[in-house]
């Protein structure tokens, strides 16, 4: 993964020229670049309060005009100097739209309809200000593009936090770097986003939030790189291409859909610039992970406490379905992990669920059926991988302590498919691998048929 530097000696040097500056001067340095402190980034209910009067900004090709002072324009170029809030509509054909405004400045955009392309740096690019809110109009399409050469890393690219929602559909495509690229922290709600990026699609110093909205990732690089948290709290989230899915110190699922394909790791979590005590966790949601490598991968602790996790994966050299350094803990909800390699670190014994860790004598092939069902002909899973495998990982409220299940597979199954995964199923015809009986927090079923 190609992490993204920051100018932080030039952003330092002119909080210190800021700082021996008399008053008087100070005002005349106002907006020098650089002069913010990136942080972290929290919704307020004030960020979405667009009630008052908006100044209006018209973008014409290569020309925009406006009605108001706050705005400057130069060519191509337009510049909000103040806070408030700007409607922005039309196309920049080759241009930039600038936020340069005071370090406590709140700048509320709307795109209604906004085409702006750059073919030397960032399309959006905001340099000084408190915080830079877009709200993507209701109905409307909207279009950043930068270039290759960029040196600001991004067609959306802040010194400061950045917030995007609305209704409308927002497509970035970062084509020297990242799609969005903000030093401060990011949240991304309600709005369809389509992110194209040479590297990274979504990049931040801070934290990643995204409480909704529909997403559609395709990243040369990661999909979101936080190096604080990222917290997903609802929306659907669809990463068709990437290194790293997610990457962050953190990250923690909450609700919503998330599916990942990965070169590298589904979800790499490392611990660092982070105070939460689990590194990968899930409460709630849907997490399906097709990874080359690791499928989640963290540097300490995971825990699933609710929700499904499926990982379809990994089917590179000694990467493992599951991999951490501290405790792998299921207390809740439904795991299928599947090892292409056969390698999966089992849950650890203090988890709150049982498990069943399938071993099979051989590889199987690709799109083989997996059946497991009570002794009684209760459904258990049925799973369709879509790679080659050795192990499979199960993990429900439906493993009962001492409870007897068979093992089969092939056969016919007939119902509802997501992901690999049979639900409302039938399932005949099946050759038996194994009967067990469930003995533990986590019991291995060996195949020696297979």
């Amino acid at each position: 993964m190609k992490k993204i530097p920051f100018l932080h000696m030039a952003a330092m040097a002119a909080v210190l020229s800021l700082a021996s500056c008399s008053d008087d001067e100070s005002e005349s340095v106002n907006n020098e670049p650089g002069q913010v402190t990136a942080a972290a980034n929290t919704e307020a209910a004030t960020d979405y309060d667009y009630s008052a009067t908006a100044k209006q900004v018209n973008l014409a090709g290569s020309s925009a005009t406006s009605d108001d002072e706050s705005v400057t324009t130069e060519g191509s170029k337009v510049t909000i100097t103040q806070s408030g809030v700007y409607h922005v509509s039309g196309t920049l054909a080759d241009g930039q739209l600038v936020v340069d405004a005071d370090e406590n400045a709140v700048v509320k955009l709307v795109f209604d309809g906004v085409s702006i392309t750059s073919s030397t740096n960032a399309a959006i690019d905001i340099e000084n200000a408190d915080k830079v809110i877009i709200r993507v109009q209701q109905g409307t399409t909207n279009t950043i593009t930068d270039a290759s050469g960029n040196s600001q890393n991004g067609a959306i690219y802040s010194r400061t936090k950045l917030s995007i929602f609305g209704t409308g559909t927002l497509t970035v495509n970062g084509n020297d770097a990242a799609a969005i690229r903000s030093e401060g922290g990011v949240v991304l709600k309600e709005s369809t986003f389509i992110l194209n990026a040479d590297d990274v699609a979504v990049s931040t110093d801070f934290n990643i939030t995204v409480p909704s909205g529909d997403f559609t990732v395709n990243a040369q690089g990661d999909g979101f790189s936080a190096d604080t948290d990222i917290n997903i709290t609802g929306g659907t989230i669809n990463i068709a291409q990437s290194q790293d899915g997610f990457e962050a110190g953190a990250v923690n699922i909450a609700a919503g859909t998330v599916r990942i394909t990965a070169s590298a790791d589904g979800i790499d979590a490392d611990g660092a610039n982070t105070s939460a005590n689990t590194e990968i966790y899930l409460k709630g949601g849907y997490l399906y992970v097709n990874a080359a490598q690791n499928g989640l991968d963290a540097q300490g602790n995971i825990v699933v406490d609710g929700g499904t996790l499926v990982i379809d994966g990994p089917t590179a050299g000694s990467s493992a379905a599951v991999n951490f350094t501290g405790n792998f803990n299921i207390n809740n909800g439904v795991v299928v992990a599947v090892s292409g390699n056969g390698t999966i670190d089992a849950p650890s014994e203090t988890s709150g669920q049982n498990a069943v860790l399938l071993d099979f004598e051989s590889t199987q092939d690709a799109e083989t059926v997996v059946h497991l069902q009570s002794t009684t002909g209760a459904n258990l899973f049925t799973f369709k991988p879509a790679h080659s495998f050795k192990k499979i990982l199960v993990s429900t409220a439906a493993v009962a302590d001492n409870g007897s299940y068979q093992l089969y597979t092939g056969g016919t199954v007939t119902g509802d498919i997501t992901d690999g995964w049979y639900d409302f199923i039938s399932y005949i015809g099946g050759v038996l691998q194994a009967t067990f009986t469930v003995t533990g927090t986590v019991t291995t079923v060996q195949s020696a048929n297979l």
